[in-house]
Formats: C-alpha cells, sequence, structure tokens
C-alpha cells in the first residue's frame, strides 16, 4: 500500500511515496517536446530530491506527443562519450502508452490512471469525455485525496485547452471536493456579480460611472472591497466617491 503527499507543485509535481518497501520520491514532469538540455535538468531534480527527502526516486515524463514520449524514456547521457558520469532513464508516457478513459467504472476503478489519461489526451477530441468521468469519479473518494487528485490533474493540464473546460466544470458544478482552481473560479464570479451589482445600483441612482470608474469596479477581484462599494453606493454622488 503506498501513501502519496504533494511536496511541490508547480509546473512539475515531486510527491513523496510511503510504501511498504520504504519511502519513494516520484518526480512528474510534462514534456511537450523534445529538448537536447532537458536530461541535465531532470539529473539536477533526481539528484536534489534524493539528497533532500533521503528516498529513492522515480522520474515519471509525460508527454501529450508520442514521439517525444519515445525521446523521453531513452537513455541519456551525461558526461564524457564513452564514461559518462550519469545516465537519466526516465519512466515516460504518452497517448500511445494509455487509453482514453471514457467509463465512469473504469474510472472509478482506477482514478490515478484516469488522471493520467487525462494528461497525455488533453489535446485530443477525447479529453471532455475523459474530464467528465474523472470529475464525477472524483467526487466517490474521501474528499482530501480527491482535493490532491484534482490538484494534480489542473497542474498537467494548465497551458491546454483541456484545462478551459475542466475550468468551467468545476465553476458549474457542486462538488465536495475544492481545488484551487475551484475557489478561484468562486472568488472571481462573486467577484464579477458584486460588480454587476454595485453597478447597477449606481444606475439605478443616476450616478454617473466615468470609464475609469467602471473599468476600476469590473476590474476588482476582491469581494470585501465590493461590498463595502456597494454598501457606500446608495450614498454618493459620484462612482469616484466610492474610492476615497
Amino acid at each position: 500500500m503506498a501513501e502519496a503527499k504533494v511536496v511541490i507543485r508547480r509546473g512539475d509535481t515531486v510527491l513523496v511515496l510511503d510504501t511498504d518497501d520504504g519511502p519513494y520520491v516520484l518526480i512528474v514532469e510534462a514534456q511537450g517536446c523534445e529538448d537536447k538540455h532537458k536530461p541535465a535538468a531532470w539529473a539536477y531534480y533526481v539528484s536534489y530530491v534524493t539528497a533532500k527527502y533521503d528516498a529513492q526516486p522515480i522520474l515519471l515524463v509525460i508527454s501529450r506527443d508520442a514521439k517525444t514520449a519515445g525521446w523521453a524514456r531513452r537513455f541519456h547521457y551525461i558526461g564524457l562519450p564513452d564514461r559518462p558520469c550519469l545516465i537519466v532513464c526516465p519512466l515516460a508516457i504518452g497517448p500511445d502508452d494509455l487509453p482514453a478513459v471514457t467509463d465512469f467504472d473504469q474510472a472509478c476503478s482506477d482514478l490515478v490512471l484516469t488522471v493520467f489519461s487525462a494528461l497525455v489526451h488533453a489535446e485530443r477530441p477525447e479529453a471532455e469525455a475523459i474530464l467528465e468521468v474523472l470529475c464525477i469519479a472524483l467526487a466517490t473518494i474521501p474528499t482530501d485525496l480527491a482535493t490532491e487528485l484534482a490538484a494534480f490533474a489542473e497542474a498537467g493540464l494548465r497551458g491546454t485547452t483541456a484545462f478551459d473546460y475542466w475550468s468551467r466544470m468545476m465553476s458549474m458544478r457542486s462538488i465536495d471536493y475544492q481545488t484551487v482552481l475551484e475557489r478561484e473560479g468562486v472568488a472571481k464570479g462573486l467577484a464579477k456579480g458584486l460588480a454587476e451589482a454595485l453597478l447597477g445600483v449606481l444606475a439605478h441612482n443616476e450616478v454617473e460611472v466615468s470609464d475609469d470608474a467602471r473599468a476600476r469596479i469590473e476590474s476588482c477581484t476582491d469581494p470585501d472591497v465590493l461590498r463595502r462599494w456597494f454598501v457606500e453606493a446608495f450614498d454618493v454622488s459620484t462612482a469616484e466617491e466610492l474610492f476615497d
């Protein structure tokens, strides 16, 4: 039995895995294309996390391109041609290595596989169907684990059209697990609604709103500030008075 804990989440993710055989460090790296400089970076990642967490490393490269995945899983030699100092050989998965998981029962039986399926197929037509079953299947497991898996998926989906679809689903559906993206979406939706209500009050009271004032109100993302302006909007003669 392995228990995973996310310890770093940037463009890549590092997880500490506590297993019956001892701890491992899983480094998950997204790779869009072949890059001759990347093996040196991988070597650094592997060395750093091994020393920091005192655990054996596992380097997993995820690519949405089958050719890039094939390149990544090669042996990459660092050092002299006939006597390398390091040999980096990642595990690599691409769209040809994993099925597109679009069946709900299959998604529930292996959620980790479904997450990786969503990542490697993110730019393919089946991406939306994968994300739909993933979204529902995550609601069938404990909230803390679902939150971690959803956050992991979000990190890998950023920059893709699938990420936009996932974002819309998170904002439209009522689910128990909450991710960073969902919280951001709720806050943005609340701020937008408050801004519209505030402008409505000003218009009803025939308070002139300059272009600059409108832009400031509509661009504000702090719900507390917008609530304060909303209360004050009933007693101002110009929109600029809200900002004093």
